[in-house]
Parts: structure tokens; C-alpha cells; sequence
């Protein structure tokens, strides 16, 4: 007696669709990718119950015939590939020919459609992947999709989806990803009676960008472009100043396709070290078209997953793009770009970052605050945070060159730990010698400092111990001298005199980044007189 058996049809479908067809964020996206791929100018998105009622999508595009109906609800029918060498050179969206007899085999579908050469459109029916009919009908041209019920067939795929409000962010998400990279195309997205939003055809990223998150995003938005051989990045992506501690409005596309990259995201967030907070993420897009050869999207039946053919070559370019974008930060900061001049406000633009020349000092506020007058406004400097980038940077110069100086306690300090940590600090204590630190076992749990680097005379040890067995960044000898830089550095609530606040700030602006202290946060804000002006309503 045989225990294997070949699926019935129908349960094969189901199957096969649960791995396209997740919820209706997926059905959505699968046909907002066919309207595009049609070629659509007008996408109209109309959706009831969170898409699980009714999803209904109109567009503009080419049309299909009535033989081109009939095919496209069956598997694995496309017009999109014809051979394997296609599958290796894909330029669009769709290719596999699974979504709609997927979304068909969950669902009661409808598809209207008429070509733009062709009087008469035809309209096709099924409910849960069995043919119900096809027949004439008047359309306009283009394609009419509507999906009524999702999962009735599949009660227990039903049950697990969440509340319309939940299932609706997701397709907002989807939408917006897909808006993002198809400036040319109108879309507009409509649940029960409200209008979620019209987006007109776009001029340009950015401008879309600001219609959906705000005008006051686009302000802090910079472009930038980076080209070789076969690859072209893109990167429209904010300065650090309009940072979110979510990454929901960071989009990766890899030719035109919204995709999902721990490595374009490892390659953006090393190019924005130091200059973000740690949990902070800039806004924008980073678009990489390259070659079709060197990409595979046939991954997953989502078609989010791709495979780079050199993945370190994708990491650099990315990588090298934004680091250029950003580095200089300001432009009129650079002394090779400005020659050394100063540089106005107005020039330099809206952001109020201070000029080469180093600003002079009028006093200190709470005890934690430099203020200055600059030739464009008034400049606030956080002391402890410039003390730290500046302790930071020569704590690294002296790693590179190996000339890190240590200095012997006259009197070691003992250190008690936990067993735990007195393990992690064990495995520890090598890194700790190149840096300066000697800490030698003294029985037990028990630990001797006996010697440092005579920067860290101010060093609360306790603290620092504590610090940095907590540490897991992976970076263990960049972490280590930024707790260094920031254990040692003049604190908050100290009272400066008039020569050690000038001293602090001349050597600040010798620093590679004086705008950010090792940790991300910002060493530095200006007001500038326009915005002093404004402040007291002297200008409108």
C-alpha cells in the first residue's frame, strides 16, 4: 500500500498561492506591479475593509485581449520571459506568471480589460481559482481588477489577518514604496469613502517625497549620484539634523524593483557613522540600477529578495556614494572647497553651521553651553560634546600610529566584578593594553588598573568598567575609544574659563567632523540674524 499521493489541483493552487498571496498587502502590490509593468500613466486604488472585502485596481495601461484574459489567469502564463536567458536579464516587475492565478485560487476575481486599439473590452470571472465566465462588455481602455473576499475559501488563512487599520498600513507602505520609484505615474489610493492621498505625476523624487512626508523633509534632502562601469547609485537621503528614530520612510531599489537589503542598509548606515545617533535613521532612497545579469530576483515569489553577483562591489559603491554626499557635510566648511574663505548664511544655505574662522566666545551657559557670536548669528556649543570629538579623533590618531602613551598608577585601583563580567573584562584586557589600559588579575573577581593613558586623568573607572563589558557593537576597538573620548571629556555642569572655552572650540574646528561627537550627537547649533530677526518679527 503506497503512503505518497499526488495533490488534487485545487489543493496544489491553494498551496502555492499562500506563497505569493500572504494578506492583501501582497495582492496589492502584485497588481500595482502588473499596472506598471502595462505601462499605465493613471493608477486608481480603491479598497474596502482593509483590502479584505473588496480590492479593486484601474489603470491606464495596454490592456489584454480576450486570448491574453483567458491566459493570464492560469500558472505560470506571462508575457514578461519566454527562455532561461530572460530569467537572467529581467527589466520588469512581474515575470513569473504566479500572482493572479495565486490571488484567483483565495478570492472572487474580476478582470475587465480592453486594449486602446480595440472597440470592445472583455471581462473574465473566477471564485477560488474555477472559472465562472467570460463575456463583452463595454470598458474603457486599460484593466479593471477587482478582488472581492479574500481567503473566503481559506478560513483559517482569514482569521489570521489583522484589523483594517493594521492591514492598511501595510499596503500605505507598499503604495508609497512603489509610488517612490514611478514619478511618471499618477496613483491614488482610497479606503471605504476617504481618500488616503492623489499623488499628481511627480517632476522628481524629492518632490514626492515632500507631498507625502512633509515640505520641511525635502529642505534637509541632498542628491547625489555615483557611477562605474555597469552600475549608476542614486541617493536622495536627509542630513542627520532630520533623523527619525524609525526606518519606515528608508526605500532600497535595485532597477526600479522596491526590495529589502541588510547590505545597502549596512553600507548606508557605516557611511552615516558618527554623524547619527545610535536608533536614529535619515530619510530618503538609495536607488542602484546596474546590469540584469548581475542581479537574480528570482529569490523568493515575493520578488522583495535579491542576490547581488559581488556583493562587496554593490557594499563600496553604495558605500562611497553617500560617504561623498555627506563628507563635507556643508560644503562651506571645507576649506579646500572655499579656499579658507568665510562664507555667508545665505550661501552656505539654511542649516546655520559656522564659518572657518573660529567664532568668538561670550560666555558659557548653565554651566554646559558655549555661546559665540559668529559673523552669521549666534552659535551654541555643547562642551562635552565637542570635547569629546576632539578627544576621540586623537585617541584614534594615536591607535594608527601606535604611539599610545601610558603613565603608571602610584597606586593601582582595585576593581570588583560579578563572575560574568570578570570573564568579559578577561577577554578584554589584551584590547584594553593596545589602548593604553594595563589591568592585571589579582585573585578571584578581583581586577588592578595599573595603568592608562594620561588623557583618561579625569576618567570615572567604575563607570567606564561598567560601560564597556556592556558593550556588544561588534566595533569593540572604535567602542572602546569612544568611551575613552567620552568618560574623559570635560562634563556637562563644568564651568569653563574664557581661555579653555577658546581653546576648546580652535581645536574642535581642527577635527575631521567637528559637527558630531563620536556617539552621533550634534556638538554645535547656530541661529543665525535672519532667523534672530525673524524670532523678534522684524522681518515677515
Amino acid at each position: 500500500m503506497r503512503s505518497i499521493n499526488i495533490l488534487p489541483e485545487d489543493l496544489i493552487s491553494k498551496i502555492a498561492a499562500g506563497e505569493v498571496i500572504e494578506r492583501p498587502v501582497s495582492v496589492v502590490k502584485e497588481l500595482l506591479e502588473n499596472s506598471i509593468d502595462a505601462g499605465a500613466d493613471r493608477i486608481s486604488i480603491r479598497l474596502e475593509k482593509g483590502g479584505k472585502r473588496l480590492i479593486k485596481i484601474i489603470d491606464n495601461g495596454v490592456g489584454m485581449s480576450k486570448e491574453d484574459l483567458r491566459l493570464c489567469v492560469k500558472r505560470y502564463a506571462t508575457s514578461k520571459i519566454s527562455s532561461i536567458d530572460d530569467l537572467f536579464n529581467i527589466r520588469t516587475l512581474g515575470f513569473r506568471g504566479e500572482a493572479i492565478p495565486s490571488i484567483a485560487a483565495v478570492s472572487k476575481l474580476r478582470i475587465t480589460s480592453k486594449p486602446h486599439d480595440q472597440l470592445i473590452g472583455h471581462r473574465i470571472e473566477l471564485e477560488g481559482g474555477k472559472f465562472v465566465s467570460l463575456e463583452e462588455v463595454g470598458a474603457p481602455s486599460g484593466t479593471i481588477v477587482e478582488v472581492r473576499d479574500l481567503f473566503f475559501n481559506i478560513p483559517a488563512r482569514r482569521k489570521f489577518l489583522k484589523s483594517d487599520r493594521v492591514e492598511m498600513d501595510r499596503i500605505v507602505d507598499t503604495v508609497i514604496r512603489l509610488s517612490l520609484c514611478n514619478l511618471s505615474i499618477g496613483i491614488s489610493l482610497k479606503h471605504g469613502n476617504k481618500m488616503l492621498f492623489n499623488l499628481p505625476v511627480s517632476d522628481g523624487f524629492i518632490s514626492r517625497f515632500s507631498l507625502l512626508f512633509g515640505e520641511e523633509v525635502a529642505e534637509y534632502m541632498q542628491e547625489k549620484k555615483g557611477i562605474s562601469e555597469d552600475m549608476v547609485i542614486t541617493a536622495y537621503l536627509t542630513l542627520p539634523e532630520a533623523s527619525r528614530p524609525k526606518v519606515d520612510r528608508l526605500f532600497f531599489y535595485v532597477n526600479g524593483r522596491a526590495i529589502k537589503s541588510n547590505l545597502i542598509m549596512k553600507a548606508l548606515m557605516d557611511a552615516y557613522a558618527e554623524r547619527l545617533i545610535k536608533g536614529e535613521y535619515p530619510q530618503g532612497a538609495v536607488f542602484v540600477d546596474i546590469d540584469p545579469k548581475r542581479v537574480d530576483f528570482n529569490v523568493h515569489p515575493t520578488k522583495q529578495e535579491v542576490r547581488f553577483q559581488d556583493e562587496g562591489r554593490i557594499y563600496r559603491a553604495v558605500f562611497l556614494c553617500i560617504k561623498e554626499m555627506l563628507h563635507p557635510l556643508h560644503p562651506y566648511l571645507d576649506p579646500i572647497a572655499n579656499e579658507g574663505k568665510m562664507v555667508s548664511a545665505e550661501e552656505g544655505g539654511q542649516y546655520g553651521i559656522p564659518q572657518l574662522e573660529t567664532p568668538r566666545v561670550i560666555g558659557q551657559l548653565r554651566s554646559s553651553y558655549i555661546i559665540c557670536e559668529s559673523r552669521d548669528g549666534l552659535l551654541l556649543v555643547d562642551q562635552h560634546a565637542a570635547h569629546e570629538r576632539i578627544l576621540y579623533e586623537k585617541l584614534k590618531g594615536e591607535v594608527l600610529n601606535r604611539k599610545m602613551p601610558s603613565q603608571k598608577l602610584l597606586e593601582p585601583y582595585r576593581i570588583e566584578l560579578k563572575p560574568m563580567d570578570a570573564d568579559n573584562l578577561e577577554e578584554k584586557r589584551k584590547m584594553l593594553l593596545d589602548l593604553g589600559i594595563e589591568i592585571e588579575p589579582f585573585g578571584g573577581n578581583t581586577f588592578l588598573l595599573t595603568s592608562y593613558p594620561p588623557i583618561l586623568k579625569r576618567i570615572n573607572w567604575a563607570s567606564f568598567i561598567e560601560e564597556i563589558l556592556k558593550d556588544d557593537s561588534g566595533n569593540e576597538i572604535d567602542s572602546l575609544l569612544k568611551e575613552m573620548a567620552c568618560h574623559a571629556a570635560v562634563r556637562a555642569g563644568e564651568a569653563l574659563s574664557n581661555e579653555e572655552m577658546e581653546a576648546l572650540l580652535e581645536e574642535l574646528y581642527k577635527t575631521e567632523l567637528p559637527t558630531n561627537c563620536p556617539h552621533g550627537r550634534p556638538t554645535l547649533k547656530q541661529i543665525t540674524y535672519y532667523e534672530l530677526e525673524k524670532m523678534f518679527k522684524r522681518v515677515v
